[in-house]
């Protein structure tokens, strides 16, 4: 038995044997999936901004052409799509996501008007610019970028939330690098493992635009600057043939460099062009290069995003006799696609919510903002808005949110960052106003605001304006409990102005007012829309005439009164409102002997308006009027109409009364755009304008109101709406206007 056992193990030896070699020589072995015995395709994006939408028509064409990806490198715009491939998603899917994307709004970090607090819109009206200036200590401080990239990060994490377990990139569906640069050595960093979507930002953060990323003690900035086009790296990752795509910009000509932004837009094209060359020297006769023809296509045409796809798809198509050398058999490629799914998801159900303690501001602050509550499941949408509202409270740079786990518990973590420039800042703006008949209103304003002085986000703001003129005011919000509905307002303000007396259309005589005020307001907030105030005030005033002649009656003296208001503002946009609706009330009750005032009188106004807008073509509609209650105002307190919108066909003030009404319908279209930096919209529009002013409320009557209108060219321009108008009335000779300033 033993023999015949033996011999037969003797023959097998051989075929064991060959077998093993036929196995070595073919890359198998025994008990295993054979591996892949093609090349292994490495896919490298590189940067462009918006050009890098051709990626996507690229990744459709390599599909369709059944062409599957081993590893993926990207750099900036480039790390944005081919991360989002790597990650599982298709190029369709992409697209679909790409066209959803408001990119104007993308690229501001600012919440909508709307979403503002009532506080945060205040301050809109108060200074037309929106540029901030830190104030640490002595120091004159800025931002890192022109923005950090609140909305755009929240965009990258829900696109990539299916990664939340993922912290190995090599992990990935598809094995992926994004290349980013140390803004302190200018070298270039491979992202290899971290957070996926802050890896992805930290690619695109162009310097200046963008604040930087800090990632592991390193300040990241946008990759362009160091490897706009990482052959190299898809290399090392161990790619045996490379398939690159190429959208960097082109360099613009000498008459086309004309403002600071084209100089800086083509340093950093220079830049990424010097790294690219070397680059592309790295590409092998077995290597495809693909440069979709974008000409003009400038690196912020997102607009035309599914524009670029066609075109990237085209520069495909014209190589896919290359491409084809890497193709496999749609069964091959069908097995590979199914390896694609992750098999992770986000949670879906929130067991805590926590917040992340901040230097100055308390978390519960925070905490009431947030409508995401704990047991509910995750809305993306209910959690960018509780984002929205964090971020406007103003004193962070970036809010972000991240998962995390306690034992077997799923949470939420909402990190807030505070502006590392603050927590006090500088604003500064100008009004103007010129009806080029010697009437000039030129005012330079400056707002320092110093924030968070207490956990509950106290604020103390002071305002200087001079010029025409001349005002010091200064107010210090204290909230009374962490949510902030309720608040505590001491102020104070010291004030020259002038006002004028005119005698059927000429200026009879001209005060200089001095007045001086202390108050103190209780109120509450009424969500993200309005706000209602009750307070006490007293005043003094000193009239002084220079020119003209006097009034019967001066008023000069104390005044103290009661003084409220109601306030709502739901307006999309202060400068060129689209829709929305504004409604105010505001009352003053003066009266002698209250805190050793002198005088009586009331004064009662309400306006209201309403924008509605098709396509181009806005229109507002408003109301507004004025009581004294039947009793008598000093002349400096009368309500006056005439001006810009204000009877536009009379001169500023020339109506004066106890009583007052005004009707307008406003129109205006959209018929152009200005340059880059220098604003936004361009308009056309008019009004139509009826009202008038009354000594005694006998006198009211509808059957004589006067009638105006107005033409006007409209900017919307960084200092804030910028008007150039024509006012005319039946009894006038018409007054033109150039306006610099808030209307609504």
């Amino acid at each position: 038995m033993k023999r015949l056992w033996y011999y037969p193990r003797l023959i097998l030896i051989p075929l064991f044997l060959t077998s093993g070699l036929l196995v070595f020589a073919s890359g198998k072995s025994i008990g295993a999936e054979a591996p892949l015995t093609r090349p292994k395709v490495g896919l490298v994006l590189s940067g462009g901004g918006a050009r890098g939408a051709a990626h996507i028509g690229v990744l459709k064409i390599l599909e369709q052409q059944h062409i599957a990806v081993d590893y993926i490198a990207g750099t900036s715009m480039g790390a944005v799509v081919g991360g989002l491939y790597a990650s599982g998603l298709s190029p369709e899917e992409i697209e679909k996501e790409i066209g959803l994307i408001d990119w104007k709004d993308i690229f501001s970090d600012a919440p909508t008007r709307q979403e503002l607090p009532f506080r945060r819109k205040n301050d809109a009206q108060k200074y037309l610019t929106g540029i901030e200036i830190g104030v640490k200590g002595r120091k004159i401080a800025l931002p890192k970028g022109i923005m950090a990239g609140q909305k755009l990060g929240f965009l990258l994490k829900s696109l990539t939330l299916h990664t939340a377990d993922i912290d190995d990139f090599d992990r990935l569906p598809i094995p992926f690098r994004a290349i980013a640069a140390d803004i302190e050595t200018g070298k270039m960093v491979i992202l290899s493992r971290g957070n996926f979507a802050e890896a992805l930002r930290a690619s695109m953060s162009i310097p200046g635009v963008f604040s930087p990323v800090e990632i592991d003690g390193q300040l990241l900035v946008d990759g362009g600057i160091a490897r706009n086009l990482p052959v190299d790296v898809v290399k090392q990752m161990g790619a045996d043939v490379v398939i690159a795509v190429d959208i960097g910009s082109t360099l613009s000509k000498r008459e086309d460099l004309n403002t600071m932004f084209d100089i800086y837009r083509q340093v950093l094209t220079v830049m990424g062009q010097q790294n690219v060359v070397e680059q592309i020297k790295l590409i092998g006769k077995d290597d495809c290069l693909i440069r979709p023809e974008l000409g003009n296509i400038s690196t912020a045409d997102f607009p035309r995003a599914l524009e670029i796809i066609r075109i990237g798809e085209e520069a495909a198509l014209n190589s896919r006799e290359a491409l084809q050398r890497y193709a496999v058999s749609p069964e091959e490629y069908q097995s590979l696609l199914k390896r694609r799914f992750l098999g992770v998801s986000y949670p879906v159900s929130i067991d805590f919510v926590k917040v992340k303690e901040t230097k100055h501001i308390s978390g519960k602050v925070v905490e009431n903002k947030l409508k995401t509550k704990p047991g509910e499941n995750l809305n993306l949408k209910t959690l960018q808005d509780d984002l929205a509202r964090v971020y406007g409270i103003g004193a962070f740079e970036r809010v972000d949110f991240s998962f995390i786990k306690d034992k077997d518990k799923q949470g939420l973590l909402i990190s807030p960052t505070e502006k590392s420039w603050g927590p006090n800042y500088l604003y500064f703006g100008m009004r103007l106003s010129d009806d080029l008949q010697g009437m000039k209103h030129n005012n330079l304003l400056f707002n320092y605001n110093m924030t968070q002085i207490n956990p509950l986000g106290a604020e103390w703001q002071t305002q200087l304006q001079i010029g025409n003129d001349g005002s010091l005011s200064s107010e210090f919000f204290q909230p009374l409990d962490y949510s902030g509905r309720l608040f505590l307002i001491p102020r104070f303000e010291t004030k020259v102005g002038f006002t004028e007396v005119y005698n059927n259309g000429k200026r009879e005589s001209q005060y200089q007012i001095n007045s001086t005020k202390v108050g103190l307001d209780v109120g509450a907030e009424l969500g993200t829309y309005g706000e209602v105030r009750f307070g006490v005030e007293k005043r003094n005033v000193g009239v002084d005439l220079r020119v003209g002649s006097a009034v019967p009656k001066e008023d000069s003296g104390n005044q103290a009164a009661l003084v409220g208001s109601f306030a709502f503002d739901h307006l999309d946009n202060s400068n060129f409102p689209r829709y929305g609706a504004k409604i105010d009330l505001d009352f003053i009750l003066a009266r002698s002997g209250l805190l050793g005032g002198e005088i009586s009188y009331d004064k009662v106004i309400f306006s209201m308006m309403d924008a509605v807008s098709y396509r181009k073509h806005t229109f507002l509609a408003s109301l507004e009027g004025g009581t004294s209650l039947n009793s008598e105002i000093p002349f400096y307190d009368q309500f006056i109409l005439g001006g810009f919108f204000s009877l536009s066909g009379y001169r500023e003030g020339e109506l004066r009364g106890n009583y007052y009404g005004l009707a307008r319908i406003i129109y205006f279209y959209r018929f152009g755009k200005l340059p880059f930096a220098w604003g936004e919209n361009l308009y056309l529009g008019g009004s139509v304008e009826a009202g008038k002013t009354w000594i005694s409320s006998k006198e009211i009557e509808l059957s004589d109101l006067l009638w105006s209108g107005s033409l006007l060219v409209g900017a919307d321009t960084p200092l804030g709406p910028l008007y150039f108008g024509y006012g005319f009335a039946e009894e006038t000779d018409g007054v033109f206007y150039v306006y610099l300033g808030r209307k609504f």
